[in-house]
């Protein structure tokens, strides 16, 4: 877990976790954020044909949580199909909504890939770069 918590006044971390690959190569990084847009409280889902939907007085709160759900879907069908894969290193940051608080603050240090594989709303081939002197990665967007 990283700690930019205390740096920008939120009492929740980054966490970073990792899953040991079935063959060698660079760890790919799997990154979503785990805050959503208000209002976010008693969020009621409703399904309509074949469509979720929210209630109306509240989000749904897609962003991010499909994003963090796909990510767990993907590591259980690894999982479940045996799937050779690389390592995965989980990225998981705080305050996203607020203004990339958590990635800026990110102890890039501690990662070893450079691929980072995240649902969102850029095109493939992007450059992230949180902040002058900080490591970027090579992102690749993936579409629900």
């Amino acid at each position: 877990m990283t700690r930019p918590g205390a740096i920008i006044g939120s009492t929740a971390s980054n966490l970073i976790a990792r899953i040991p690959g079935s063959k060698s190569g660079e760890p790919l990084i799997l990154s979503g954020h785990m805050d959503t847009v208000t209002p976010a409280d008693n969020v009621q889902p409703v399904l309509k044909d074949g469509i979720f939907t929210s209630s109306g007085d509240t989000i749904l709160g897609s962003d991010d949580k499909a994003g963090l759900t796909e990510m767990i879907e993907a590591i259980e069908v690894l999982r479940e199909q045996n799937i050779p894969h690389v390592p995965l290193e989980l990225v998981i940051t705080i305050c996203e909504e607020q203004g990339l608080l958590g990635a800026k603050n990110l102890a890039f240090s501690k990662l070893k890939g450079k691929t980072r594989h995240r649902y969102g709303h850029q095109r493939n081939g992007s450059r992230y770069q949180p902040g002058s002197g900080r490591q970027s990665f090579q992102n690749r967007y993936f579409w629900p």
